[in-house]
């Protein structure tokens, strides 16, 4: 099913995040430890016997031999594995259950359809292609950015506001909101967590027969709504030089919601004055397939 393969993809996304925790203390100096170490200490506020198994197995109890070591492990042996295994199951659904089809395309005359795709020699070009765009953007970046290996960190006090890497700062300005502070962690940690999980179930949540997101307008906008919410936490958590809670109204609305209202706001006028609007009858929700003809089938197939 569909919704299976959205579930992988997701989990490949978990992986990856994992991937980017595990990874980030391999250089072992001050900053990373120090950030490695925020992250377990926050898995210790999990409920139940998570919020001792976690951090647990990730610390270990000799430093920094156990916490190094373990982190290698996870990064080099255990997440490749299950990379592999799930990227397979993927790829497995894709060519075997459903084929590959091209974008979904939205015709008046037609409704949505999409073009399968041979595996050979199309895809196998395009995908080799994509890659190299991405080797040479790599290479490009790590040229231009080289990275500091830091100061080695050899034990003592860690340094004062240690902000993580950029994949996980927005997490860290969430964290900061008055009402997620000091004995309040935990329910910001469950309140990420059941955002995920609301995205990973979100094919049987919306069960819509249509497929583009012209067709789909308000989930779009919402989407793009917390992307854009996504890069707002981030920049902000690098302009900003110190920890200390975000409490005030005002700051709380222009940090958490100013992004995503504005976002939303002007994703509705744009709607409202596209095509799209027109061909989904004004709908921003339940927007019903194309009906299309038999004769126009028989005509298109001749």
């Amino acid at each position: 099913p569909r919704e299976l393969m959205w579930i992988l993809g997701m989990l490949l996304g978990v992986i990856t995040l994992v991937y980017a925790f595990t990874g980030y203390l391999l250089p072992m100096n001050v900053i990373s430890y120090g950030a490695s170490s925020v992250g377990v200490q926050l898995a210790s506020y999990l409920p139940g016997p998570l919020g001792k198994v976690i951090p647990a197995i990730l610390k270990g109890t000799t430093f920094p031999d156990d916490t190094l070591n373990r982190f290698f492990a996870i990064h080099v042996v255990l997440l490749p594995i299950l990379l592999l295994a799930v990227l397979g199951a993927k790829v497995g659904l894709v060519f075997e259950a459903h084929g590959a089809h091209g974008p979904v395309e939205v015709s008046p005359k037609k409704g949505s359809r999409s073009r399968p795709l041979d595996w050979y020699p199309k895809l196998i070009f395009y995908s080799l292609n994509l890659f190299l765009v991405y080797l040479v953007a790599l290479l490009l970046i790590s040229v231009a950015f080289p990275i500091n290996a830091g100061t080695e960190y050899t034990g003592g006090p860690l340094v004062a506001n240690v902000i993580p890497d950029w994949y996980f700062v927005w997490t860290d300005v969430v964290l900061r909101a008055s009402f997620f502070s000091g004995k309040y962690v935990i329910d910001g940690l469950l309140s990420m967590l059941v955002v995920i999980l609301v995205i990973t179930l979100l094919p049987f949540i919306d069960r819509s027969p249509v497929y583009h997101a012209a067709q789909r307008p308000l989930l779009t906008i919402l989407w793009t709504a917390m992307i854009g919410e996504l890069f707002a936490l981030t920049t902000y958590g690098y302009l900003t030089t110190t920890v200390a809670p975000i409490a005030s109204a005002q700051e709380i609305f222009l940090v958490y919601f100013a992004v995503p209202v504005a976002v939303f706001v002007f994703g509705l006028a744009i709607y409202r004055t596209s095509t799209a609007y027109v061909y989904n009858r004004g709908r921003f929700v339940g927007v019903k397939p194309v009906p299309v003809l038999r004769t126009q089938v028989e005509g298109s197939q001749k």
